[in-house]
């Protein structure tokens, strides 16, 4: 039975860490979740934020939150603008670029797992803000083991190790995958109309091989729904505007 319990964390309150000119802040760890999975929301920086490409073990997803990158994943090239969530299913080859100053993600793996690779290699964060020059990368072999124990393989490149470059991006396609990468945003995606709001389907089960579904809501003020538990699966919730009340259990 899993222990998780219900929380709310702040991207100023969560511990930071920094590598590869990155603020990485930790939302959601495995231990927090019950493993289910793991949530990170990241400050990126231009020309030498993204990695080269490689695969998980694990569903990953990518909420492009401000900025632009451009992601490959299974043989395509995705430009990525602001309000863009990308998915990358597990065992797909990816990598990404980013474009812009300013560029924000927030980034999902289920089940759990990369934070533990993440924590282990950079640096603990002094400040809630990009690093400073120098920030140096661990040692290969240590980032070779956490890579085998958590489920992230080299492609053309090991992350944290090998700097990303125009010879190590490319990627394959995995046709006899369960699931493929896509691009949604809210302009384009299946969207209704309900209890007052708006709720856009950025991804739901058919389209992620039953991994998860992500939903973007524009909501009025008032409330919202009366109190009531999900069987079988987890929720979460990020806000990305405005401000709203949750009462979590007995808070």
């Amino acid at each position: 039975m899993s222990t998780a319990r219900a929380y709310v964390m702040h991207p100023d309150d969560a511990p930071g860490f920094w590598q590869l000119g990155n603020l990485w802040r930790v939302m959601a760890t495995g231990v927090q979740t019950g493993n289910s999975f793991c949530l990170l929301d990241q400050l990126v920086l231009p020309d030498g934020g993204g990695p080269c490409t490689h695969t998980h073990a694990q569903d990953e997803g990518l909420y492009v939150i401000s900025g632009h990158c451009t992601f490959n994943a299974g043989g395509l090239t995705i430009p990525a603008p602001a309000g863009s969530f990308v998915s990358v299913p597990r065992r797909t080859e990816h990598s990404f670029t980013v474009d812009a100053p300013g560029t924000q993600l927030l980034n999902f793996y289920l089940p759990a797992g990369f934070e533990i690779i993440l924590m282990g290699l950079a640096h603990p964060a002094e400040r809630n803000e990009l690093p400073p020059p120098g920030v140096t990368l661990p040692p290969r072999r240590l980032v070779e083991q956490l890579s085998r124990d958590y489920g992230q393989t080299a492609v053309l490149g090991l992350p944290f190790a090998d700097p990303p470059g125009p010879d190590n991006m490319a990627t394959k396609p995995t046709p006899d995958a369960a699931a493929q990468p896509f691009l949604a945003d809210a302009q384009t995606a299946p969207a209704y109309w309900n209890v007052g709001g708006l709720w856009t389907v950025l991804a739901d089960g058919a389209a992620t091989d039953g991994s998860f579904s992500l939903i973007e809501q524009l909501m009025p003020p008032g409330p919202q729904a009366p109190p009531h538990i999900h069987e079988g699966m987890d929720e979460v919730f990020y806000m990305l505007d405005g401000e709203a009340e949750l009462l979590l259990e007995n808070r």
